[in-house]
């Protein structure tokens, strides 16, 4: 409900029938579907039909791709991740979630990696100063991650990214807020 009762209006993020087409494309009921809207600073206000046709298009691709898998899990944890609170600016002697959770999905009859689900709580917000003088957007940070877990292990494999379940917590950049760009990579 774009409408949340003390007088802000939130306009819609996926325009009706959205997640029926969504359960339609899985072949599922639309209890079985969830619509998740994550933070990100590179997304637009509403999911366009041109992305809603490509999250279809997806969700075929992947039923008429799906195998039987194994599935493996370990809980780790990562040192990259601050707390950005207050005033944006890294705070590393504040509390900050260090945890990795990563899933790795292997077809049960070849033991082939297929897929791998990475789970960490970090901000993806302005990261390194560019040539104009203005930050770069880390938006590149997990999708370059994702981008060399996939070419790693090569072929269709693929690598999802979730960015955790805590607050404003960004990349340390060795307490540099002028890092550059090879840090990020």
């Amino acid at each position: 409900d774009p409408y949340n009762g003390v007088g802000v209006w939130w306009p819609r993020t996926v325009p009706s029938g959205t997640t029926q087409r969504f359960a339609d494309a899985g072949g599922v009921d639309i209890n079985r579907v969830i619509v998740s809207a994550t933070h990100t600073h590179q997304a637009s206000e509403q999911l366009a039909e041109k992305y809603i046709q490509r999250i279809v298009d997806g969700i075929n691709t992947a039923k008429n791709n799906m195998v039987e898998v194994n599935v493996g899990f370990t809980n780790t944890s990562y040192d990259i991740n601050v707390n950005r609170r207050p005033n944006f600016g890294v705070h590393p002697e504040l509390e900050c979630d260090k945890s990795l959770v990563l899933a790795i999905f292997r077809d049960a009859l070849t033991d082939v990696p297929v897929a791998s689900v990475v789970n960490y709580g970090i901000h993806n917000t302005g990261i390194g100063v560019g040539g104009n003088g203005l930050n770069k957007c880390s938006s590149e940070l997990t999708g370059i991650a994702m981008n060399k877990i996939e070419s790693n292990f090569g072929g269709g494999f693929v690598s999802f990214f979730f960015q955790g379940f805590e607050g404003d917590v960004g990349p340390n950049c060795n307490g540099r807020p002028g890092a550059p760009y090879s840090t990020i990579v």
